[in-house]
């Protein structure tokens, strides 16, 4: 029956990568800005090639008793689809390291010919303070700017969440939730 199905306007942001980063980044707030200059002040460098437990392991941390009901086996197939995802050149982890080569911050990207999809993140306690999640979504976008591609936050109901999104001036896009 008709009854069964409720549909929910939810909402995405993302960002089109197919100009020039000085054309993104005049689309940063100011918070942002500020955030990723006090981020460079902590000496942060970008790193590749993270294993994905560090990501998972970030993310448990900050925002584990956020979501109690994301079971083990939960965290563990999507640990799986990662490896998978980095295996086939369709996902990747980028972390920020502080002078002396801490992780502050990583996060896990899919990517495919049309867009990198952020799915999972976390600081630590200390990349926290150095706004190492700000400094890793703008060294993406700076890697990525110019490529024909969309940038996707996808989306977030979560108002802390959206509105660190916002901080980076994505468009906004409504979908339907069946």
């Amino acid at each position: 029956a008709s009854n069964d199905i409720s549909i929910t306007e939810r909402v995405n942001y993302i960002i089109d990568l197919n100009r020039g980063y000085d054309l993104i980044y005049q689309d940063f707030n100011k918070d942002a800005r500020k955030n990723i200059r006090q981020g460079s002040a902590f000496n942060l460098s970008v790193a590749e090639n993270i294993d994905p437990v560090i990501v998972f392991d970030l993310y448990k941390k900050a925002y584990g008793h956020l979501n109690k009901n994301i079971s083990s086996a939960d965290y563990n197939n999507f640990y799986s689809v990662c490896l998978k995802a980095i295996e086939l050149n369709k996902g990747f982890v980028t972390g920020i390291k502080d002078a002396a080569g801490e992780i502050m911050a990583a996060a896990f990207f899919a990517i495919d010919n049309k867009r990198i999809y952020y799915l999972l993140g976390a600081p630590s306690a200390k990349g926290k303070k150095a706004n190492a999640t700000h400094v890793i979504i703008d060294s993406l976008l700076k890697k990525y700017a110019g490529h024909p591609l969309v940038f996707d936050f996808e989306g977030s109901d979560i108002p802390s969440v959206a509105g660190f999104y916002k901080k980076f001036g994505p468009q906004k896009r409504s979908y339907q939730h069946v």
